[in-house]
């Protein structure tokens, strides 16, 4: 006598559901890391460049330091290594070229990728913010449009599926930053 799949392919299915379902709560639950509701909705520079933008993610951090330290360890986090700032064009990410939109020390830093012969427009914004008790929110705004046609899609479509990934980069690179502004910022001889 032979059993049935089908138990097992309902329970299969089920388990497939269930995971997908807590993975993308989880994912709600930090796709925004660090962002307050207020910094979700503000206008942050950069934004004027993409209007109409597919895709937005805001991420952000307190640290204990002044702008200035902020700002130091923002413009060494860039890869690679040496910094963001290397002339106009800026540091090669998967062979997509990162130009300088805007730059307004110790502020803001707005990074932008797109134009002809690129699948999609992009912008990344980095803004150092006043917070109560002397404390700096050092907040990061991505910002993403696909170009017409199927690559533009195609590529859109990754970008969003590869974001839990670059949740985990973001919420590292924020950390490092807060870390090294911290520390100089005690020891004046670390900076």
């Amino acid at each position: 006598m032979r059993r049935s799949a089908t138990p097992w392919l309902v329970l299969g299915v089920a388990a497939v559901t269930a995971a997908v379902w807590v993975a993308n709560r989880a994912y709600r639950e930090v796709r925004d890391w660090g962002a307050e509701p207020a910094e979700l909705v503000r206008d942050l520079p950069g934004d004027d460049l993409l209007p109409d933008a597919e895709f937005a993610r805001t991420r952000a951090v307190n640290i204990d330091a002044s702008s200035e330290l902020v700002w130091r360890w923002l413009m060494r986090s860039g890869r690679p290594r040496g910094g963001w700032l290397r002339g106009r064009w800026l540091g090669q990410f998967d062979g997509y070229a990162l130009t300088l939109a805007l730059i307004e020390p110790p502020r803001v830093l707005v990074l932008w990728q797109g134009g002809a012969g690129q699948p999609w427009d992009l912008t990344w914004a980095f803004m150092i913010i006043d917070a109560p008790g002397g404390w700096r929110r050092l907040v990061i705004r991505t910002r993403a449009r696909a170009h017409p046609g199927l690559l533009g899609r195609i590529w859109l479509t990754a970008f969003r599926l590869l974001d839990p990934l670059t949740v985990a980069a973001t919420r590292r690179m924020l950390l490092d930053v807060k870390y090294e502004a911290e520390a100089s910022r005690l020891d004046p001889l670390n900076g």
